[in-house]
């Protein structure tokens, strides 16, 4: 748990001390409440993410926040948003547990995901422009590491901005918590090559149709692409149950 313990002191900032004579003058700037709690949020997340913190594992919360180098205040209000985001939950007696990861769940998201996602897109394929084409592609080429959580964020960066797109908050806003609650669904496809080159190959066709301005092409790859991350994944929960 260094990563997360390191990013909070990060933010630790102390100016050096100013001599004049005999006297010293000596400021600091410290973590407000919230700032600390948004560090407990972000590190639980990418612990949980990353699967440090195992899916239905029972965690204590006092060690949990020695180790992310915070009290038990802040990293309860990271708590709580993290149980509304359903990653979490958190009992009577302030056990905490993380949300397993089950077929269910996953079919549950896809199944409200999928068609606003290919309703989005072929809103987007009227809207987007030339420039903002050359921007997808630019995102479905760029290489990056092998990382999970940056490829993680380099396939939401690139739906998320054919959300934006579209031009509706209200389905933007209801897709942001479907890809928020999804997450530690995809990060497991993000291990292998197969799926990373997949959808890579995926992108690049929707950009094509979304240039042509094809709704219905759009829709199509759209779905066909979602369906076949969902199959995958299925896989891998099936893969890791037996």
């Amino acid at each position: 748990m260094e990563e997360a313990t390191d990013s909070l002191t990060g933010l630790r900032m102390q100016a050096e001390p100013e001599r004049s004579g005999t006297s010293r003058a000596r400021s600091s700037i410290t973590l407000s409440v919230s700032t600390k709690s948004q560090a407990a949020y972000d590190g639980v997340r990418s612990l949980i993410l990353q699967g440090r913190l195992a899916p239905g594992s029972v965690v204590q919360q006092e060690q949990l926040a020695s180790d992310l180098g915070l009290s038990t205040t802040p990293l309860r209000e990271a708590l709580r948003r993290l149980e509304a985001e359903h990653l979490v939950t958190l009992d009577a007696h302030r056990h905490l547990r993380i949300a397993p990861l089950t077929a269910r769940e996953l079919d549950e998201i896809y199944f409200v995901r999928i068609p606003l996602d290919c309703l989005a897109a072929a809103m987007a394929a009227d809207r987007l422009s030339n420039s903002e084409l050359a921007t997808l592609r630019r995102m479905a080429t760029r290489r990056v590491d092998g990382e999970p959580l940056k490829l993680l964020a380099r396939n939401q960066e690139f739906h998320r901005t054919i959300y934006a797109a579209a031009g509706n908050t209200v389905l933007t806003e209801i897709l942001d918590s479907l890809w928020d609650r999804g997450d530690r669904y995809r990060i497991v496809l993000m291990h292998q090559r197969r799926d990373i080159k997949a959808a890579e190959e995926d992108h690049l066709k929707i950009i094509d149709a979304l240039a042509s301005r094809d709704h219905e092409s759009v829709e199509r790859l759209m779905r066909s692409h979602l369906q076949k991350s969902q199959d995958s994944i299925r896989v891998r929960l099936t893969q890791n149950t037996e």
